[in-house]
């Protein structure tokens, strides 16, 4: 399955998950993303004179959100018990 983000300018493929096997490996992924690119996506991009980009294999977490988001999300990461497997309490309050 082939998760895609549509809005009015992009269509950005967010994942691609396994149906029926619970592990996607890397060259199994590059090659169904490969496979969807040039039998889906160039196609199309062709046919209505659109260009496509197909970014780096792996994005940071800073090319994908916001600097108050992931300020955020680091400072909470730094905060949370990762000590035991389970949550802490005070885990939820600091979200």
């Amino acid at each position: 399955m082939i998760w895609l983000q549509v809005t009015e300018k992009n269509v950005r493929i967010m994942n691609i998950v396994p149906i029926t096997n619970t592990t996607l490996y890397p060259e199994l992924y590059n090659y169904i993303l490969n496979d969807f690119v040039s039998n889906v996506i160039e196609p199309v991009c062709t046919e209505h004179s659109l260009n496509f980009l197909l970014s780096d294999a792996s994005v940071s977490l800073e090319q994908s959100i916001d600097e108050v988001s992931l300020k955020l999300l680091k400072t909470f990461s730094s905060n949370a018990n990762k000590t035991t497997g389970h949550s802490h309490p005070s885990d939820l309050d600091r979200w």
